[in-house]
């Protein structure tokens, strides 16, 4: 899912570590609450599509007898050259308690207030709300994917790595690489496969892994970039992302992506 071109990548990377504020049902804010409900309308849609029944309560949903909510923190409102640019944080949680591997931030830039926070909730919905959705309905239950008479069945993109499930929401490029077909699906296998040994060596703190890779490529280089395991900033897994063969930029991108899946155990060190 290509992005807008609006601020640099440097920023980029500090607008999409949010920072923390009190969710909408306790500031009242109107853009985090509309967030929210907007959200946990999309992973209703999410669970509906594998044949779980979802209650939709604003913020939260009721499903297979859990109570899966969303809390957003807005970090970041601003005006610049005309264009709106809206940041913000988006919780997770399980029958109240927050599930840290499935945080994820999101940005958005577009001409008004109203169609900022559309973008906002867009690229949440299908770059982390739906990969979420799907791991969190695994859980409950759920086997295979949508019927492909489904709205959602595009969105269902899950990967097999030595027993690991990981779903994925689709790369985020900023910028432009010199040939985009190369951002291809054997690309995302490729960095999945180098994320796999970095979760083996973190052990999981609950029921759910997820990685986040976001760098910026100069050329053929890694030149900057933030990755994170169950929400905490990995240097191991920037290391290893890094060894990668990127594909060429012309001049700069930004790439961004997603995985999540159930926690496996593994005796291996």
């Amino acid at each position: 899912m290509p992005f807008g071109r609006v601020v640099t990548a440097a920023a980029l990377l500090t607008l999409c570590s949010c920072s923390k504020h009190r969710s909408g049902a306790a500031t009242g804010d109107a853009d985090t609450v509309w967030l929210e409900t907007k959200a946990a309308h999309s992973l209703a849609r999410v669970f509906r599509s594998v044949a779980l029944d979802a209650t939709e309560q604003g913020p939260t949903v009721l499903v297979a007898g859990k109570k899966v909510g969303v809390a957003v923190s807005v970090g970041a409102k601003a005006e610049k050259d005309g264009k709106h640019i809206l940041a913000a944080e988006f919780e997770v949680s399980v029958d109240g308690k927050r599930v840290a591997p499935l945080a994820a931030g999101a940005i958005g830039v577009d001409d008004t207030a109203e169609n900022v926070r559309n973008t906002v909730a867009a690229e949440w919905a299908a770059q982390y709300g739906a990969p979420i959705g799907f791991a969190v309905a695994t859980q409950l239950g759920a086997r295979g994917p949508p019927p492909s008479t489904s709205d959602m069945a595009s969105f269902y993109a899950k990967l097999e790595i030595d027993g690991q499930a990981l779903f994925h929401g689709p790369p985020g490029l900023r910028g432009n690489a010199k040939v985009t077909s190369e951002v291809s699906d054997d690309f995302v296998r490729r960095i999945a496969t180098a994320v796999i040994p970095i979760l083996r060596r973190t052990p999981p703190a609950g029921e759910y892994r997820s990685s986040l890779i976001q760098v910026v490529i100069e050329g053929t280089a890694l030149t900057e970039g933030e990755c994170r395991i169950d929400g905490v900033v990995s240097a191991d897994l920037l290391a290893a992302v890094s060894k990668l063969p990127w594909p060429e930029a012309s001049p700069s991108y930004m790439f961004k992506l997603f995985f999540v899946g159930p926690a496996i155990r593994s005796s291996g060190g």
